[in-house]
């Protein structure tokens, strides 16, 4: 239910004008290809699966050849200069001196009923089950948001809550109330010991012999588990801007009780115990949960977004967040396959939280290494594509364009692209990442921009965004 009256609320810390500024323009004719079909990808993996060493009962095995070289100077340094405009560069590219790339076919794989996938999280996270009840809001939580509401909406300009007016009033009571006519009681677990069975559309609350109380959700698309009290997950950088709740005073998070070294032990320990499959930690960072309405912090901790890994090789599948975020160009992800991603809140307790969205399916493993272009030529192209998306604002005064900046990140990842001989499946393939970051006013509120190349063929990599 979408209210003004929402307390907590995202940040969008770069403005829209400038969004679209960027968005809008031309590309520019020296751009690099995007998504350039001249089969040349296509090429280097039918090459690839034929110089494979044949395993038993004609499966591809691992080449018996060593791994090829990927990168012989790791280090970059130099610039981008515009008219207004400059980017350093002085990173160390993150990639392996060599090493062995494959490429997997995937699919979109919803989960479904009786789903080993949720069953798995569940049995490993959720031990001891001793009750169960509906989940969702309670009577209880529903009325207090109720007394929340009525309250009114914060005005930052009076620094005071301003309340809803007769007809709101009477609206808001008249569906909170009705909402809480069917809502369960907090204490209403009936005896139970284990989870129920998993079906798509079901929302269920369980209560563990430690008195634990976990929220399960689960559709075909997303996964989402939370321990009790509940609560809107929100990033450091939006608190550390006074853009998380209301009426809030700027500040950093000073009450996170564990450090972000045993927060990736957590959930690195989890994936593994799990067995989910091969994912890595792609993002992390400072946050807390906050109790929507009130405000109130229930937890401090961090957030830990992760992805599916592409090999031994490559260290991760490297994605931006949606709100907040700026791109260059669209998700970097297969129009038709939305990005799956798991995201993890730890805090001094452990795992507090799971949301696993967009559920892929690895098919088979296409080739065990494809050949990568020389990292000498990915540099020019990604100075080629890095001019062509800032030309039109690097060569405008100041005051009406970006800041200088730097590329702060040159990683070796992956991502999906369009299987082109089978609609409906996608290569998980290699590709080079490349984050570009401004010298702003709010470093915490600004994630830097991001930017894909195919590291097979060299085209950008920039499709189109799902809905």
């Amino acid at each position: 239910m979408k209210r003004k009256l929402l307390m907590c609320k995202c940040a969008l810390p770069l403005s829209i004008s400038l969004l679209l500024s960027i968005a809008c323009q031309p590309t520019p004719a020296e751009d690099v290809v995007v998504n350039k079909g001249d089969g040349v990808y296509e090429q280097k993996l039918s090459e690839a699966q034929a110089t494979a060493t044949p395993g038993q009962n004609g499966q591809q095995a691992q080449p018996a050849a060593t791994p090829v070289p990927c990168l012989t100077e790791p280090h970059w340094k130099g610039e981008i200069a515009f008219r207004y405009l400059t980017l350093d560069i002085d990173l160390n590219v993150e990639a392996p001196e060599s090493g062995l790339f494959p490429v997997y076919s995937v699919e979109s794989a919803p989960f479904a009923a009786g789903d080993t996938r949720v069953t798995q999280v569940l049995d490993h996270l959720l031990p001891d089950v001793v009750g169960i009840r509906p989940g969702g809001n309670t009577k209880e939580e529903i009325y207090r948001q109720l007394n929340r509401m009525l309250e009114g909406s914060y005005d930052p300009e009076t620094d005071a809550m301003i309340p809803p007016s007769e007809e709101e009033t009477r609206r808001i009571i008249e569906e909170m109330t009705k909402a809480a006519e069917t809502a369960p009681e907090a204490d209403s677990y009936r005896p139970a010991d284990r989870t129920s069975p998993v079906e798509p559309d079901t929302h269920w609350a369980y209560r563990l012999a430690s008195g634990e109380e976990w929220d399960v959700q689960l559709t075909e698309d997303a996964l989402s588990i939370m321990r009790l009290p509940g609560g809107v997950l929100q990033p450091e950088r939006w608190v550390a801007v006074g853009s998380a709740v209301d009426g809030e005073a700027a500040h950093l998070l000073e009450h996170v009780e564990l450090t972000q070294t045993e927060a990736e032990a957590a959930v690195t320990d989890f994936l593994q115990q799990a067995d989910l499959g091969t994912f890595g930690i792609s993002v992390i960072e400072k946050a807390r949960i906050v109790q929507n309405f009130s405000g109130e912090t229930i937890s401090e901790g961090y957030r830990v977004e992760c992805a599916r890994v592409c090999g031994d090789s490559l260290p991760f599948a490297y994605r931006l967040y949606d709100s907040g975020s700026f791109h260059f160009a669209d998700e970097a992800y297969a129009p038709g396959l939305k990005p799956e991603e798991i995201v993890f809140y730890v805090d001094g307790g452990g795992i507090r939280s799971i949301q696993w969205i967009h559920p892929l399916r690895i098919l088979e493993q296409v080739a065990e290494t494809v050949e990568l272009m020389p990292f000498q030529e990915i540099q020019e192209l990604i100075l080629q594509t890095i001019r062509s998306a800032l030309a039109w604002q690097g060569d405008r005064p100041p005051g009406t364009t970006l800041s200088d900046g730097d590329v702060q990140r040159v990683i070796l990842s992956s991502c999906c692209i369009p299987q082109t001989d089978a609609p409906g499946r996608f290569y998980l393939t290699p590709a080079w990442f490349v984050l570009v970051g401004f010298d702003i006013d709010i470093p915490y509120a600004a994630l830097p921009q991001i930017l894909a190349i195919n590291a097979v063929d060299g085209s950008r990599i920039a499709l189109e965004k799902t809905d």
